[in-house]
């Protein structure tokens, strides 16, 4: 669960503590601002944030360790008294399990799809499969009205 598999130390070390706004945030590597501000923006839609910080072992079939990472990152965020989190491990698989060149500027929308589709096959066949289309999906519907 996520207990074991994320002890790591979410402590401030030195004089860079959490801002006064109470928030963390993450370091920037690079050319990663389209991926951090979309962490943080998915970080504070409080259902998605539980339902990834609520995933456990048997929940998830990920061998990329996406789910992992991110779970790491957003506990992070949520429990630590430093003032930011660096990304690199969350990096090394944030590609479809490979590291993200960190230097090359990316778009947003690209990497959402590629992050929802990550956590998408991660969880499928499992009981938390289909998560994000609870949580984000929809239904269309269209009236003709004569």
């Amino acid at each position: 669960d996520i207990g074991a598999r994320n002890s790591f130390h979410v402590k401030a070390s030195g004089g860079e503590n959490k801002s006064d706004t109470g928030y963390v945030g993450i370091k920037n590597l690079g050319c990663i601002c389209y991926m951090n501000s979309t962490l943080q923006q998915l970080y504070n839609i409080v259902p998605f944030r539980n339902a990834v910080l609520g995933l456990r072992d048997e929940d998830v079939a990920d061998s990329q360790g996406i789910v992992l990472q991110l779970q790491r990152l957003y506990t992070f965020l949520k429990e630590s008294d430093a003032q930011y989190y660096d990304p690199t491990a969350f990096c090394s698989v944030a590609e479809n399990g490979s590291a993200v060149d960190v230097h090359q500027q990316k778009d947003a929308s690209e990497f959402l799809t590629m992050l929802f589709t990550n956590i998408e096959r991660a969880t499928e066949g499992t009981k938390s499969g289909g998560l994000l289309a609870k949580l984000f999906g929809g239904r269309t519907q269209q009236d003709l009205i004569a």
